[in-house]
């Protein structure tokens, strides 16, 4: 018997196991709205201007009631649709407010899903920066692209494993690519050296990067450890990228391979008794099992599938 087929996710200190059943709910007929497009582009503006706001800075404890926005928000959208003469009950406006407020909430919860489920293991390794150069590229998406396809190569080839956020520089204009990376013992490209940027005044401080020399084609760029114990802690990596995220409409860059939920087969005997969360039983999987290593083992079997096929092609080529 292979036991009962469940979706696991990580809260906090333990793994929840919810188990499989038919989703039998049809789902609605969206209905289409042609002012949607205004009013995104409207709430966009007020989300870069910090309109909208998170009131609590702890990670840990952030909720759909923490999310909230300033009556500026709802005066500046309304105003917009005046200027294109479309007029709109105050209804309309908070129920798109409320649901873009609601999918911040869902993008900060997958995000810190996905990075809290590997935390036992401490396996995300180095906090990275990547910097865009005026000189090497003149338009962002130019840069951006290139940065990316990297990445990608490297996910599929190296088994890196990453998370990113963009960050538009205040001062100076130019991008940022703030995130957490995960890079597997040996599979680190170029040499990284410890570079003096010279004194920030801002930060009234000698800054120092560790670059790397692979990545210097595309700009300054910084791989920091990531310390599990003091100093630049994981959790403030975590606060560090969820501040630019909630600035920028920006969608997140994910590796392929990077899960907030896996499904196993478990058995009744490796799951505590349940409790019941908004009518779904929310089982705790017992400390015996090895979660992490059940999905990575697939993980590692992928990468050697690949690996075999890449050195296939290289010796047919031959």
């Amino acid at each position: 018997m292979f036991g009962n087929l469940c979706k696991i996710h990580r809260d906090k200190t333990h793994f929840i196991a919810i188990k499989h059943s038919p989703n039998l709910v049809l789902k609605k007929k969206s209905t289409v709205d042609i002012y949607r497009s205004i009013f995104d582009t409207a709430f966009e503006e007020c989300l870069v201007s910090g309109n909208v706001i998170l009131k609590k800075e702890h990670i840990s404890c952030v909720s759909r009631e923490d999310i909230k926005y300033n009556k500026d928000t709802f005066d500046y959208i309304k105003k917009r649709f005046q200027e294109y003469n479309i007029e709109k009950e105050d209804v309309y406006f908070i129920n798109n407010i409320n649901r873009r407020l609601n999918s911040i909430y869902l993008r900060e919860k997958r995000f810190i899903n996905k990075v809290n489920f590997y935390s036992e293991t401490k396996y995300w390794n180095y906090f990275v920066t990547f910097t865009r150069d005026d000189k090497k590229y003149s338009s962002y998406e130019s840069w951006l692209s290139a940065v990316k396809r990297t990445l990608s190569k490297f996910a599929y080839r190296r088994g890196w494993r990453y998370i990113f956020v963009l960050e538009k520089g205040v001062e100076h204009g130019r991008e940022h690519l703030h995130g957490i990376v995960h890079i597997p013992q040996g599979q680190m490209v170029g040499l990284v050296r410890k570079c003096d940027l010279g004194y920030n005044h801002k930060m009234h401080c000698k800054q120092y990067a560790n670059i790397n020399s692979f990545f210097e084609k595309f700009g300054i760029n910084d791989f920091k450890k990531v310390n599990y114990l003091g100093g630049a802690t994981y959790q403030d990596i975590l606060r560090y990228m969820t501040k630019y995220m909630n600035k920028s409409p920006e969608k997140f860059i994910y590796s392929r391979g990077v899960y907030d939920t896996v499904e196993l087969f478990l058995t009744d005997s490796q799951l505590l008794p349940p409790t019941c969360k908004f009518n779904v039983l929310h089982y705790i999987v017992s400390e015996d099992v090895d979660i992490f290593s059940s999905f990575m083992n697939r993980d590692a079997v992928e990468y050697e599938r690949q690996f075999y096929m890449v050195r296939s092609k290289i010796s047919f080529m031959i």
